[in-house]
């Protein structure tokens, strides 16, 4: 799959007020190390509207589609299911020479309460952690936003392929 770049022009101030701006429903995900660490923590890296997010609690492996739809995976853990996702993102070709994070990656956060605690959720090990709250969280998108603090340079991220059937589906949509 072919990555491709398109650089924007906006601080990571400006992405940050604008993605807060987007309605709760849009799912947004913001992971930014605030170039924090360079060289290493140097990107702002959001997404919103997910393609798919996977959810674990203690008892559950959840995944949330589009459109509302459920599927529950019994018998796999968060590991497997991110595994199973990756693969089937297939192989990364003609990556750019820019060092920008590729499209497809996942925005993760956990629970506190997790450190420490195997990554299955079977079975059940103390009662810390609310029974019905996810521990992991997984959301997937087609495209990133992207800002690179040691730059200033600010891009979105996606997968050829992607935009070209996104483009299709849009101009089908209005004829």
């Amino acid at each position: 799959m072919k990555q491709f770049a398109v650089e924007i022009e906006a601080s990571a101030e400006e992405i940050v007020c604008a993605l807060l701006s987007l309605s709760p429903s849009r799912n947004v995900c913001i992971l930014d190390s605030c170039g924090a660490r360079p060289p290493d923590a140097r990107y702002l890296i959001a997404g919103f509207d997910p393609v798919e997010i996977i959810e674990a609690n203690r008892f559950k492996v959840v995944s949330l589609l589009p459109g509302g739809k459920r599927a529950h995976h019994q018998d796999q853990s968060i590991l497997d299911r991110l595994d199973s996702r990756l693969n089937s993102l297939g192989h990364i070709t003609d990556l750019p020479e820019d060092d920008l994070p590729a499209y497809g990656a996942c925005i993760a956060s956990f629970a506190y309460e997790f450190c420490g605690e195997p990554w299955r959720p079977y079975p059940p090990t103390g009662n810390f952690i609310k029974v019905n709250k996810p521990v992991v969280r997984l959301a997937f998108f087609e495209s990133l936003i992207i800002h690179d603090y040691s730059t200033g340079k600010s891009f979105v991220r996606a997968a050829l392929e992607l935009l070209l059937c996104a483009l299709h589906r849009n101009r089908s949509r209005r004829f």
